[in-house]
């Protein structure tokens, strides 16, 4: 399959453009919302611009496998992706900058070790991509939490109940051949 394949053709380019641009343009309100101290909408604002983080992850994540690029290169390309969007999912107001991009620090390596162990896996593309965003999304959940202080056993059992359930699917999807 070509990549032109993968795009919008015929009558379908202008709905998708506007939706696109829809998208995009409530993405960018969200996050100057989300920075606005006396912001009613801020908690909304927040959510979206977390949801939208998750997603640019995902696809970068996935895009590494697509390039297949080298391992050393992929692990680099993984822990600054990683690193980068995490400063975004970690600030807050309750901690200062370089305690941001220390935890953000230490979450890039983290992923970027994670894409070194795939690597001799049977798993790669999209599944590796998820299983990726899924660490991703555990280990910024539970430091978000440690942040602002509301890490306790609960918090965590849920960040873990949920990576855990999203890689038993990719396992399950993996050995089913399905993808």
């Amino acid at each position: 399959m070509c990549s032109s394949d993968l795009n919008v053709a015929g009558f379908g380019v202008v709905p998708a453009a506007l939706i696109a641009g829809l998208v995009f343009g409530v993405i960018v309100v969200a996050e100057v919302a989300s920075v606005r101290v006396d912001e009613p909408l801020r908690v909304p604002a927040r959510f979206i611009a977390a949801a939208a983080t998750y997603f640019v992850v995902f696809a970068l994540f996935s895009l590494v496998y697509a390039f297949d690029l080298d391992l050393a290169g992929a692990v680099v390309a993984v822990g600054l992706i990683g690193l980068l969007l995490a400063v975004e999912l970690l600030r807050d107001d309750q901690i200062d900058a370089y305690e941001t991009l220390v935890l953000a620090g230490v979450i890039g390596v983290i992923v970027g070790e994670a894409r070194w162990v795939l690597q001799y896996m049977p798993i790669d593309g999209y599944l590796a991509g998820l299983t990726l965003l899924l660490l991703f999304y555990f280990v910024t959940g539970v430091a978000h939490a440690y942040v602002v202080r509301q890490l306790d056993r609960t918090v965590a059992v849920e960040y873990g109940a949920v990576a855990l359930v999203g890689i038993a699917l990719v396992a399950g999807v993996r050995i089913a051949g399905v993808a």
